[in-house]
């Protein structure tokens, strides 16, 4: 893309030239009734020989030449005036999307068999990575939870690497076995803290009740709120307990029905709710998928990349040129288009 900074001094300049020239126009009207010139080559007398054989007429072409060679100096130096830029635009990543962290539940629980063929942990991997994949310009991280919470995945806009590490979190994968949802959260929190955006979000998903760690989830709830931080909760699993595998006596993997304890969705609704957020109970993959579907329609927003603008200057080239053919003109006009009276 091509601007100019300075259009109304090479406008300027423009209708300057348009004058000068009419006005010289005018007066060499007048003293072509009143003088003649001789155009010669002092250089070569036989050019002038053979234009004249040619049927030309040596002085008019001449100054023709002459004049059109500094027309275009004039029209280049204008330009010049106008301060011609080539502008190159560049986007910048976001910076204040929203700041989106994944608490996952990683506890033994979350090996049953619900959402056929998946269990708990691999169908809310499943349906968080296509969540991810859609929050473009948004920074996502991911905190892995069972009774203890632990990092998994820094706050980042690189989603790829969201996309490895969520790939990575495993049932077990903290060594501690229950569910401390409270410790995951403010483990959740601590990270948020630290970001610039003014919209953050917390997605907790969990199959059970808290039942390890010291902190209470309603007072990582509140301090949330405090933070302006919305919480959506998401329970996962059939109601009455889930299919388990079992190992027989002869090592092969058996399926059975064990009764479990009930998500405690009566604590969630409150945690979801004391931050503005919301509580979801997901028993079928579909519904899963719908409730991340709602969840990124809630927390839609708007964010335009910043732009970089480069300016080239490109009056220096257009100087040199007219200069240049002022040069050459005032050269041919002392040299091989030199007149005498």
């Amino acid at each position: 893309m091509f601007n100019f900074a300075n259009p109304f001094l090479g406008i300027g300049a423009l209708a300057l030239i348009l004058i000068a020239g009419f006005i010289h126009r005018i007066l060499n009207r007048k003293k072509l009734f009143s003088s003649a010139k001789l155009s010669y080559s002092q250089t070569n007398t036989a050019k002038i020989i053979l234009t004249s054989l040619l049927g030309g007429r040596p002085k008019n072409r001449a100054t023709g030449f002459l004049a059109a060679l500094r027309l275009a100096a004039l029209l280049a130096l204008a330009t010049a005036l106008a301060r011609p830029q080539k502008v190159t635009s560049s986007e910048l990543e976001p910076i204040l999307g929203v700041d989106i962290m994944l608490v996952m539940d990683t506890s033994s629980s979350m090996q049953a068999m619900d959402f056929d063929p998946l269990n708990r942990m691999e169908a809310s991997k499943r349906i968080a990575s296509d969540f991810v994949a859609k929050r473009k310009g948004d920074r996502v991280g991911i905190v892995a939870f069972g009774g203890a919470a632990i990092l998994a995945c820094p706050p980042t806009l690189d989603h790829d690497a969201v996309q490895a590490f969520l790939n990575q979190v495993d049932i077990g994968m903290t060594q501690v076995d229950g569910t401390a949802i409270g410790s995951a959260l403010m483990t959740a929190l601590a990270h948020l803290k630290k970001l610039p955006s003014k919209s953050k979000t917390i997605i907790l998903l969990t199959d059970g009740r808290s039942n390890a760690g010291t902190i209470d989830p309603l007072t990582a709830a509140k301090t949330a709120q405090a933070m302006g931080i919305k919480i959506y909760a998401v329970g996962t699993g059939k109601r009455g307990g889930g299919i388990f595998p079992v190992q027989d006596a002869f090592g092969h993997t058996q399926y059975a029905k064990i009764p479990g304890e009930e998500i405690d969705e009566e604590t969630l609704t409150r945690v979801a709710e004391t931050t503005q957020g919301k509580y979801f109970r997901a028993t079928e993959l579909s519904e899963l998928k719908q409730i991340f579907e709602e969840i990124d329609r809630l927390e839609k927003t708007e964010v335009l990349p910043p732009k970089i603008l480069e300016f080239d200057e490109l009056y220096p080239s257009f100087v040199v040129f007219g200069l240049f053919l002022l040069g050459v003109e005032v050269l041919l006009r002392g040299t091989l288009f030199f007149t005498i009276p």
